[in-house]
């Protein structure tokens, strides 16, 4: 009974103690502890620059992206809709050869190209043309007009504001979200959206696109454009426009995968004072295939030019909308039946 045994005691911010006992006394025991101050180490929050990301994922293109001559084959389809009835359908085939990432020295060869045009949405006009132009599909392709034009020039970061959104899952991929707008108070139509950067390499899988509300009131057409709606009696106005382009990874290096855009147009008056309010398009660019062997140039007679739309390759008339050609390429699934839209339009331009 008289033997002694010890009692130890700890708690954090405080020094132990122990005190000695005897198994055979009954008092209480009281163990004071003195508090103990303890410097934790600093922890430094950093917080991400937007625009100091965006500038490092700038300089790294040329690391993330080819810089050897490429040819990639695309297919592309148009559609424009008065409500739900397709008024206007192009689809076409095209070669493209890329010196290298940049848009320089960039040639479109169309292989095969069909159009067919409702007149009878159109008030029987048959001027009104809609499509791409391989100029149309470069300017979007944010990457390859870094530090020259468009988001990721310095203009377009010096217009925009950018905010850091965290990170997220993006196919697989661990990528940080930046999203965009137009600065207040700049009276020109540009756009907002977000931008997605893989965290590892800093290269731009997808932007998201569209164009402000800040702006859009100042979107305009050129001049030579203005005249020409003029000259025919036609009212046209921009309503909405976005879209996205995707980059994805072939070997260690990324490549436009797919451009999509969507537009509501506002349109009126022509001889027989027609109207679409709204006229909606959708635009579609998708990368079939890539090839990073031994590529050349096409021949200049084979080059469509820069400033001429893809539809100026179909035929006057398409006649066979069951050609086999078609069902062989087209890699994107559409949300209507493409034959029977175009023998529908067929049947109305018949009755003109």
């Amino acid at each position: 009974a008289n033997v002694k045994d010890s009692l130890h005691a700890s708690q954090v911010g405080y020094r132990s103690g122990s005190v000695r006992f005897r198994l055979s006394d009954t008092n209480h025991l009281v163990i004071k502890l003195e508090e103990e101050v303890q410097a934790l180490q600093d922890v430094v929050i950093k917080t991400i620059n937007p625009l100091d990301l965006i500038r490092k994922a700038i300089t790294r293109i040329p690391d993330n992206y080819p810089a050897k001559p490429f040819h990639v084959n695309a297919f592309y389809r148009l559609t424009g809709r008065k409500e739900k009835r397709v008024v206007d359908l192009s689809e076409a085939v095209l070669d493209i050869y890329n010196e290298n990432y940049t848009n320089k020295n960039k040639q479109f060869k169309v292989v095969k190209a069909r159009l067919d045009k409702d007149l009878t949405a159109f008030g029987g006009m048959d001027g009104i043309e809609f499509g791409a132009k391989p100029e149309d599909m470069m300017e979007a392709d944010v990457v390859s007009n870094a530090g020259k034009s468009g988001l990721l020039s310095e203009d377009g970061l010096r217009d925009h504001t950018f905010a850091y959104d965290g990170k997220v899952d993006y196919n697989g991929r661990e990528a940080y979200v930046i999203s965009y707008d137009q600065k207040d108070g700049i009276k020109k139509s540009l756009d907002k959206g977000v931008l997605y950067i893989d965290t590892k390499n800093l290269a731009f899988l997808r932007v998201n696109v569209w164009k402000s509300p800040k702006g859009i009131q100042y979107w305009d057409f050129g001049f030579k454009q203005r005249i020409l709606l003029k000259l025919v009696s036609l009212r046209a106005r921009l309503l909405q426009d976005s879209g996205y382009i995707t980059y994805e990874q072939y070997g260690d290096k990324y490549y436009v995968s797919h451009v999509f855009g969507m537009a509501r147009w506002y349109i009126a008056g022509g001889r027989n004072q027609f109207e679409l309010n709204p006229l909606h398009l959708k635009l579609n660019y998708i990368i079939t295939g890539i090839d990073t062997g031994n590529v050349a140039a096409f021949k200049k007679e084979q080059v469509q030019h820069n400033s001429r739309m893809v539809e100026t390759q179909a035929p006057d008339t398409n006649t066979d909308s069951t050609d086999a050609f078609w069902g062989s390429y087209n890699l994107l699934q559409a949300d209507f039946n493409v034959d029977s839209a175009a023998k529908i339009i067929r049947a109305n331009n018949e009755t003109l």
